[in-house]
């Protein structure tokens, strides 16, 4: 869907690139050295400071055990492959990419998303391999298995004749990432009334609505992953993998298959499409949303009307996203006509 260096002492500039010559160079390599030391005897692998350049880090990348030399220095530049509202992807080495946060998120954010593909990956669910939770400057990121292929959005976008095969796949993972898990996380129940209490476009009244109707659905103890869409899922080509954990909690299982249904539902159809692309995406959008729902329901048994219950709430705790007006509006509606 979805957001990297820890570095040595000295900070590279062009202009100080340009001056690097003979004892300069003498100086860099034994502090190289002397950090080296440092990480060993920490047992962590530090990577130098990074230079951010045209889109792209380009990093003077002490590996360590990773196979340069003692005291060589290796010079790459890493690609910016990705962008999101909270991070930053780049490309790294070995199969690998960089997920770097955006400036203000604290090293828990970083840690509860590690945390939890870690948790999940030793479940043997579909998500990428995690390595190493890292820094640069004053910003955390997490080096992540790169799996190179589509988003399911983009899958469906190419081949329209997969819709009813990939919104069954869709629920099919959503059922069975909904487990209970051995790591602490937030309650979606009370993350969902915090960010309705945030909204602006609600008023007095009908907060108090959403806050009866959420007090009369249950709390549950299942994973959530809180942005569970065709988006963050990527088909590469020998696994399907889910991404994007950076919202996880625990809750009512119903609650985060309303959160997918409101942004299927409600999601904007870019705005320059013309009148005949956006009728074609509209019938796509509710074909896909339709054989979803349908087949989550299936194979779970579950009350489409308890999941119904709780596309308001999450509708409502929707607006608090940077969202275009026209979502905003049709969430909005939404919202007040379920609670008339």
């Amino acid at each position: 869907m979805g957001k990297f260096f820890a570095f040595g002492p000295v900070i590279l500039t062009r202009v100080f690139g340009l001056l690097l010559k003979g004892p300069l160079i003498a100086m860099t390599e034994l502090m190289f050295r002397q950090q080296r030391i440092l990480s060993l005897l920490s047992g962590k692998l530090q990577i130098k400071r990074a230079i951010t350049k045209n889109k792209g880090i380009k990093g003077y990348c002490y590996k360590g055990k990773t196979g340069l030399k003692k005291g060589e220095v290796k010079v790459k530049k890493y690609n910016l492959v990705a962008q999101g509202r909270t991070a930053d992807i780049f490309e790294w080495e070995e199969n690998r990419v960089l997920k770097l946060y955006k400036d203000g998120f604290a090293r828990k954010t970083a840690e509860k998303e590690f945390n939890v593909v870690r948790e999940l990956a030793k479940k043997e669910l579909p998500v990428p391999e995690v390595f190493e939770l890292i820094t640069y400057q004053k910003r955390w990121g997490v080096i992540f298995e790169k799996v190179s292929g589509p988003t399911m959005l983009e899958q469906i976008a190419s081949n329209p004749g997969d819709i009813i095969g990939e919104a069954r796949r869709l629920a099919e993972l959503h059922k069975n990432f909904q487990i209970k898990v051995d790591i602490q996380l937030l309650q979606f129940k009370a993350l969902v009334k915090k960010s309705i209490s945030r909204v602006k476009e609600i008023n007095g009244k009908t907060r108090e609505k959403l806050w009866e109707t959420l007090d009369q659905l249950t709390e549950g103890d299942k994973l959530c992953h809180g942005d569970f869409h065709p988006e963050n899922v990527i088909i590469g080509r020998d696994k399907v993998i889910v991404i994007d954990w950076l919202t996880a909690a625990v809750g009512n299982p119903l609650a985060d298959v309303a959160r997918t249904s409101i942004i299927l539902k409600l999601g904007a159809i870019p705005h320059h499409k013309s009148e005949e692309e956006i009728r074609v995406m509209k019938k796509l959008r509710d074909n896909f949303y339709k054989e979803y729902l349908k087949h989550y329901l299936k194979i779970t048994g579950e009350d489409q009307n308890l999941i119904e219950k709780w596309e308001i709430p999450l509708a409502a705790a929707r607006l608090e996203e940077r969202l275009p007006l026209k979502e905003k509006r049709a969430l909005l509606s939404f919202v007040e006509k379920c609670l008339v």
